[in-house]
């Protein structure tokens, strides 16, 4: 079976990539409806698939489990908008989990928005026209980055910060191109 020429030559190149995240969801009281992250890298998650060996006429067969395996984390990386939006809005979302202090929070409130929401993340093509979607439910902050700012001597840089949040699933959506 051979795949046709134009098939095998349509690469995936300068594709973009966004995380949309439903702050409203998390507080309420915001004016911010979905908050768009311009991310800079992003890994799609790995799957594991369980096995187990089984045995037959002396003969050993190795089967799959049904079960899948892997860490349940994804970590984002965005570029910094100019007013720090987006970073205050991950701060405040992150202080509704916990306290400074480190002790910890109920992981739902009603009266104050919920903590665990869906994050979609849409691949973009080269002439920004939407690819696919994937979304992952139920995430949660686990891991605040880190920003080191500096002087540089060359061109000023463009800052980009990272977090990482845990999640439940996450499912594949395709979009139409309509």
């Amino acid at each position: 079976m051979s795949i046709p020429m134009s098939d095998a030559l349509n690469l995936a190149t300068n594709v973009r990539w966004l995380a949309v995240v439903p702050f409203y969801q998390i507080d309420p009281e915001l004016s911010t409806g979905d908050v768009e992250f311009n991310l800079f890298t992003f890994n799609l998650p790995d799957m594991s698939i369980g096995s187990t060996e089984v045995a037959y006429a002396g003969y050993s067969i190795e089967t799959p489990t049904n079960v899948k395996a892997g860490d349940k984390t994804v970590t984002f990386e965005y570029l910094m908008s100019s007013d720090w939006h987006q970073y205050k809005l991950l701060w405040n979302w992150a202080n509704k989990i916990v306290k400074q202090e480190g002790a910890g929070r109920p992981v739902t409130n009603k009266e104050n928005g919920t903590f665990m929401v869906p994050i979609r993340f849409i691949a973009l093509s080269e002439f920004k026209n939407p690819l696919f979607s994937i979304v992952y439910h139920d995430c949660w902050i686990k891991d605040f980055g880190a920003i080191s700012l500096d002087y540089q001597d060359s061109e000023a840089s463009v800052i980009t910060h990272s977090f990482t949040c845990a999640y439940s699933h996450f499912e594949f959506e395709n979009i139409s191109n309509a």
